[in-house]
């Protein structure tokens, strides 16, 4: 599916194109032709397989740079495709999500830095796809033994996250003549709920592994979530940068929402109202902030 959504952003370029089409169609078709010659007799061989390709279309890129631009940047594309494929037949889990991660960063960049804005979007396909990969990875069922943050999927995550800001830079410094500041905010709000996810996947584990309440759980999340909203609210403002201060009130709404419709209900009467106590208190603790910073910011701006 994930290798389906990248290919079909390279084939929007390809249609109009028939000899760049078939230049990909007979790169892949020889990859395949092996791969079904290879897999009958050594099937572990087929990753290596899928990278040797991969090399030797890059090798071509390197070869015909100079010639023809437009075919080496084909041939870099179709190299990146075998590598995704070489990834998804070597890796598993976090290996292969941080791997198909720096592929799809390493195309955003070159599609950047070559103005070529079909190369960008099957990057960005494939950097999604990742992210989508890993949130799925961060929620199910953690392995045992689990050690809380050290551990390949934080490790994995933390890659992921830092590989969305310095996407952000890049898309902050190679404009292109265009406006990229949608992309901009997209990958820096991306970050930060990658982040999020992250941290409740964590969170989540803990419980799991230890054996604790249903309750512990829940009420640490909700707790974790005030906490991120707020330091996003400051944030947001130190930095006056809007996307982050919505942000901000989008996971303090999902927080109340989750105190109010899931702790909640499960508590004795006592507990209950202590819970709404402290959900007050925070809301009016991060409303001050949030007033407090805006005029600081303000007197700063005059």
């Amino acid at each position: 599916m994930g290798l389906a959504t990248v290919a079909a952003v390279y084939a929007m370029n390809l249609i109009a194109q028939t000899d760049v089409a078939l230049l990909h169609l007979n790169g892949l078709g020889a990859y395949f032709a092996a791969h079904l010659l290879v897999d009958g007799v050594n099937p572990d061989a087929t990753a290596a397989l899928a990278a040797g390709f991969a090399v030797w279309h890059g090798a071509l890129a390197v070869f015909v740079a100079r010639r023809s631009r437009d075919r080496a940047i084909q041939y870099a594309a179709l190299g990146f495709k075998l590598l995704a494929i070489a990834i998804f037949l070597q890796f598993h889990g976090a290996a292969a999500i941080a791997g198909w991660a720096a592929e799809g960063a390493v195309v955003i960049w070159l599609g950047l830095r070559e103005d070529r804005e079909w190369l960008r979007l099957g990057g960005v396909a494939l950097f999604v796809l990742s992210a989508l990969r890993l949130v799925a990875v961060q929620f199910s069922s953690p392995p045992f033994p689990y050690v809380v943050l050290l551990n390949a999927r934080t490790a994995c995550a933390a890659f992921v996250i830092n590989l969305t800001y310095a996407l952000a830079w890049v898309h902050a410094r190679r404009q292109n003549g265009r406006e990229r500041s949608t992309e901009v905010a997209i990958a820096i709000v991306a970050a930060k709920l990658l982040l999020l996810s992250t941290i409740s996947s964590e969170i989540d584990a803990y419980w799991v592994s230890d054996g604790g309440t249903r309750f512990g759980r829940e009420m640490t999340m909700s707790i974790a979530w005030a906490l991120y909203a707020t330091a996003l609210v400051m944030l947001g403002l130190w930095r006056q940068y809007a996307p982050i201060r919505r942000l901000a009130i989008v996971v303090l709404t999902m927080t109340t929402l989750k105190v109010l419709t899931v702790d909640l209900p499960g508590l004795d009467r006592l507990y209950r109202v202590a819970s709404i106590l402290g959900l007050g208190v925070a809301l009016l603790a991060t409303s001050y902030l949030y007033q407090r910073f805006r005029v600081l910011s303000r007197h700063e701006a005059q």
